[in-house]
Formats: C-alpha cells, sequence, structure tokens
C-alpha cells in the first residue's frame, strides 16, 4: 500500500515505476483502498525509456470509481492503454482523490503487457557487416598468399 504524506495538501503528485526493462504496457490493475476518501480519483499514466521523464509519452487519463467507505480494499479496478509505444519507467500522476484534504491512498497497482521487441540498432548491424566483409577479405589474401 502506498500512502502519501499527511496533509499534503494538494493532494496531487507522482508515483514513479521502474518495470526493469521496455514493456507495451496496454492495461493498469488498480486497487484502491477507499480509506476515509483517500483514494485516487483521478489519474493521468505516462510512460517513458529515461528515469528523468522528458520525453515522456501521454498514455492516458482515468477516473476511479468509488466503492463503498471503510478501511478495506476495494475491487480492482482495470484501466486499457489503447497507444502504450515501449515505456521502462511508468509515472502515475496523481490528478484528485475522493475529497479528504489530509492524505492519498493506494492499494495495488499492477501493469499488463508484453515485453517489447529489441531491435539491434542500424550501426550495430553495419559494424557486424563490415567484419564479416573483413573476415572473408583476410581469408581470400591468406589462401592466395597460400597457393
Amino acid at each position: 500500500m502506498w500512502s502519501s504524506p499527511l496533509n499534503p495538501n494538494p493532494v496531487t503528485g507522482n508515483i514513479d515505476y521502474d518495470l526493469g526493462s521496455l514493456f507495451d504496457v496496454t492495461r493498469i490493475v488498480l486497487w484502491t483502498r477507499n480509506n476515509f476518501n483517500t483514494d485516487i480519483k483521478s489519474f493521468t499514466v505516462f510512460g517513458d525509456d529515461e528515469v528523468t521523464f522528458t520525453g515522456a509519452l501521454y498514455l492516458g487519463t482515468f477516473q476511479t470509481v468509488a466503492v463503498g467507505g471503510g478501511s478495506s480494499a476495494t475491487p480492482s479496478q482495470v484501466f486499457d492503454i489503447t497507444d502504450s509505444g515501449s515505456s521502462r519507467y511508468i509515472r502515475i500522476r496523481v490528478n484528485s482523490n475522493n475529497g479528504n484534504l489530509a492524505a492519498v491512498t493506494l492499494g495495488k497497482i499492477a501493469f499488463e503487457g508484453n515485453a517489447a521487441a529489441v531491435v539491434p540498432e542500424p550501426s550495430s548491424l553495419a559494424l557486424l557487416a563490415m567484419g564479416a566483409i573483413g573476415l572473408i577479405g583476410y581469408r581470400r589474401r591468406r589462401r592466395k598468399q597460400a597457393a
């Protein structure tokens, strides 16, 4: 469970996640606590392959549905991301909670998606090709010298 510091006023901020490698995130599953109206009501999601989020990709703004009251965890809520791109880092920007000005809480969060395909850089392919050509030339030269 995640909680903001007490009395953050305003009840906004960022929660950053490191997925460990590039992923195409297609769905976010969120469990809110609904603990005295501190659960997240509105949030925006960004993805980036850099921890600084300087070139962040906007993934969407979502609204949760408040379910009941009290301090027990509420059922999961699923949010589909239609065009994610590849991201290693995910930022959840809390836009608002359900009315409590003292704190924001989040029960759990999960990300669903696929590992991004690793595509070799063109320069790596060029180096590999030049190395292969060099080996072929070296082999031909040795054969001519041996003959």
